[in-house]
């Protein structure tokens, strides 16, 4: 179903971490949710997709046996 990957979530910080490596991790952290924030989004998207064709399926028959009246 879903085309987004998620990265692996990233490691907590050591003690001591140098800026470059807070700076680093946080970038790092910022991706990992923006993908499972995009991959959340695309699930929703083909689950609503399901449901309209499911509705529209459903409305087709209920337009047949209204016709058959």
């Amino acid at each position: 179903m879903s085309g987004i990957s998620i990265p692996q979530k990233p490691g907590d910080l050591r003690e001591g971490a140098s800026e470059t490596e807070i700076i680093n991790h946080n970038d790092a952290m910022q991706k990992y949710w923006f993908a499972v924030q995009q991959a959340a989004n695309e699930q929703s998207m083909e689950a609503d997709a399901m449901s309209n064709i499911a509705k529209a399926g459903h409305d087709a028959l209920m337009a047949v046996a209204n016709n058959m009246k």
